[in-house]
């Protein structure tokens, strides 16, 4: 017959210990657990990016997410956002532009397009912009030529099988705005 002994006071410590790991590590991949759905859903991701550093890209990138959520509405309302927070911005601005063409709301989008060809004639900062969030895509020169080509009617396909709107959005996914057509959709000419 094997007789148990009492644990001593170190042993019982210990045990303490290793039970408080066990629920520490445990606690631990429960989080993990609940960062992977955020980061799995970039509009998940994007709300809870804005909601903690409400800054105008956040915003920007927010909206981007919806858009290619297929939520143009919602995305409006984040554009709108970060145009609030700042106001000389151009992404923004070109992200509302892509919604209101692809809601078909041709009157809103021929306004966004004057206001962003008032703010920039040679799309110079809208290229620097892009440059500033994502310098690893494009250099800021050839981006301007490549829009101003296309906007003056030049070729519809710039690079690799991407439209001129889809050059707007090069610091989030080319999905649906690289299918408009920018000469159907109130772009400057």
């Amino acid at each position: 017959m094997v007789r148990w002994r009492r644990a001593s006071i170190v042993e019982r410590a210990q045990l303490r210990w290793l039970g408080a790991g066990v629920l520490a590590l445990g606690g631990l991949a429960a989080l993990t657990v609940s960062r992977h759905v955020v980061w799995a859903d970039p509009v998940a991701l994007w709300q809870e990016a804005a909601f903690n550093a409400p800054r105008w890209d956040t915003y920007t990138a927010l909206g981007h997410a919806l858009r290619d959520a297929g939520e143009c509405e919602a995305a409006l309302v984040a554009y709108d956002v970060a145009v609030r927070i700042e106001p000389e911005r151009l992404l923004p601005l070109v992200g509302r532009w892509a919604c209101l063409t692809s809601l078909g709301r041709r009157d809103e989008a021929l306004a966004t397009i004057d206001r962003l060809r008032r703010a920039d004639p040679e799309l110079e900062r809208l290229c620097r912009e892009i440059q500033e969030l994502a310098p690893h895509l494009l250099r800021a020169r050839p981006c301007a030529h490549l829009l101003r080509q296309s906007r003056a009617g030049g070729p519809r396909e710039l690079t690799h099988g991407y439209s001129a709107a889809a050059v707007f959005d090069a610091p989030s996914a080319f999905s649906s705005c690289s299918t408009v057509n920018p000469s159907k959709s109130g772009w400057p000419r």
